[in-house]
């Protein structure tokens, strides 16, 4: 699903502070049936931006929910009126740079420039994980980027990305279960300090239904997939210095790669954000004599 990261918004604030004033970028989303929010929202959305353009952007932005595809149209429409009317034509120097940073950063979330000029979600990202359900969200986005950029172009690149996605993930897990890491922690004990955060290994697994043997064939399938990941990064990644040329590895084998370890991060964070999800604490029981 094709969607708007932070970095794209960013750019937006970026291109109204230098090309636009407050009244024209209130009437550029308003004329696309966007409201300007509640006070509370609107506060909100201002803290640690500068500027009040880049702040009326935000607070317009921040009156969507970027969930709904309807609101996403939206916003795309407006991206559409500031390529075309709020941007200089082509040939001014710094407007075709803003342009081409704008256009970027849209190509990356999904969208392309239609066959009339306008944009329009193409096929979007092969890679989905739930980046809604964490606050840091940033430290998947540059991951997944990379992914979608070098998984048909560069296979061993999309290998090293898929790992440092994965361990982000972990320390994602850790972070928010209460865990810790080591500085120089190896990667098979990353992941399955992760795993045993939210009870998914093998061994964690309570011995009831839950825990049944086709569902750790599952988890122990996955914990795998994790481990040879890092396996192949570290035979095919081009992050360490070789001697001679790397053979055998093929674009089909950096999907597999990409869309397993991929796989394997969603479960973890869906997990993560799962309010039942067993890894979380029991509710109390009601004291004596009281009726829950």
């Amino acid at each position: 699903m094709a969607t708007f990261s932070k970095r794209t918004l960013r750019i937006l604030g970026d291109v109204l502070t230098d090309w636009s004033t407050l009244t024209p970028i209130g009437h550029l989303f308003e004329d696309n049936s966007i409201s300007p929010p509640p006070p509370e929202v609107a506060e909100e959305a201002v803290q640690g931006i500068n500027g009040q353009r880049r702040g009326l952007t935000a607070q317009y932005v921040a009156s969507l929910d970027l969930s709904d595809p309807a609101d996403r149209r939206k916003l795309l429409r407006v991206f559409d009126d500031v390529l075309a009317d709020v941007l200089p034509r082509e040939g001014d120097e710094n407007g075709d740079r803003a342009r081409g940073k704008l256009l970027r950063a849209l190509t990356d979330d999904g969208f392309a420039l239609g066959p009339e000029g306008q944009l329009r979600a193409v096929a979007g990202r092969r890679v989905e994980i739930p980046l809604d359900q964490i606050a840091d969200i940033e430290v998947l986005e540059e991951h997944l980027v990379r992914i979608d950029r070098e998984v048909d172009t560069d296979p061993a690149g999309a290998l090293s990305a898929v790992k440092a996605l994965i361990e982000s993930t972990a320390k994602i897990v850790l972070r928010e279960t209460g865990g810790t890491w080591e500085r120089n922690v190896k990667f098979p004990t990353l992941v399955s300090g992760a795993q045993k955060a939210l009870g998914l290994m093998v061994g964690t697994l309570a011995p009831d239904k839950a825990g049944d043997t086709s569902l750790k064939m599952v988890l122990d399938g996955l914990y795998k997939v994790a481990i040879g990941i890092d396996e192949l990064r570290n035979r095919y990644g081009r992050d360490h210095g070789r001697d001679t040329p790397l053979r055998g590895l093929t674009e089909r084998h950096a999907r597999l790669a990409v869309h397993s370890g991929t796989a394997y991060c969603r479960f973890l964070l869906d997990t993560l954000a799962d309010p039942a999800a067993p890894w979380r604490p029991a509710a109390d029981p009601p004291p004596a004599g009281r009726r829950g």
